[in-house]
């Protein structure tokens, strides 16, 4: 299963991948417009851990894959989900959730709950903003959520200290929370493609592990070492 491209800013994630296959049901391009009770009826389904559901028709996931607790990736991209399933957040292992290309306008504010997700992948919906329960999130090692419409990041953003890729291009984002500088794993950030003025300077230049920086394409009117949001 090709969880993602692990070229350019999502390499980072390579390392979640664990090795070899077993435990892995790949359903993609089925046309499913609802997931069959066999696959958390299947007898083995406790030894489940990916669940690859890319290109179908799935508007919801069903309360009854509650059962896969030993499941660590799901991969819902290119589907009909307008919000997060529910049930997505009640299973147990769930360390990677990719749910790109679909039309999901907000995140639950039980996402806070998810504390063993350690990557959220959410490209190409129409996600607004992020809960302020995603600080909760202290295990999360990549969020990617670009060609959203988000405007802002949580306050307390700077919570999630195991961040190591952040990537929030082509969204609406006019100004950065307080904080950053406390994401010391942080290595990859991406902003092309905002509407950022300014960017605090000084606590970037805290970001001790920090790699890459991508700030093209945005609203900048002054020379770089002015940068800096007051």
């Amino acid at each position: 299963m090709r969880l993602l491209d692990t070229k350019g800013d999502l390499a980072v994630l390579a390392f979640l991948r664990p090795e070899g296959s077993d435990g892995l049901l790949d359903m993609e391009g089925c046309g499913f417009e609802a997931l069959p009770k066999e696959v958390w009826e299947l007898p083995g389904r406790t030894a489940l851990v990916a669940l690859q559901l890319t290109n179908n028709r799935l508007k919801d996931l069903p309360q009854g894959m509650s059962a896969l607790v030993g499941l660590t990736r799901l991969v819902v991209d290119n589907n009909l989900l307008r919000q997060l399933p529910p049930v997505v957040l009640t299973l147990p292992s769930l360390a990677i959730l990719m749910a790109s290309g679909n039309s999901i306008t907000h995140l639950p504010d039980t996402l806070g709950s998810a504390h063993q997700l350690q990557a959220l992948i959410l490209h190409s919906n129409q996600i607004t903003q992020l809960p302020d329960s995603i600080t909760c999130l202290t295990n999360l090692k990549a969020l990617a959520v670009t060609s959203n419409r988000l405007w802002q990041l949580p306050a307390g953003t700077w919570a999630c200290t195991a961040l190591k890729l952040i990537d929030c291009s082509h969204n609406m984002l006019a100004r950065l929370p307080a904080g950053l500088g406390k994401l010391g794993k942080l290595r990859n950030f991406k902003l092309t493609h905002n509407k950022l003025s300014c960017v605090p300077v000084e606590e970037l230049q805290q970001l001790q592990s920090l790699a890459e920086l991508h700030l093209s394409n945005n609203a900048f009117t002054v020379r770089w070492d002015k940068q800096i949001c007051n």
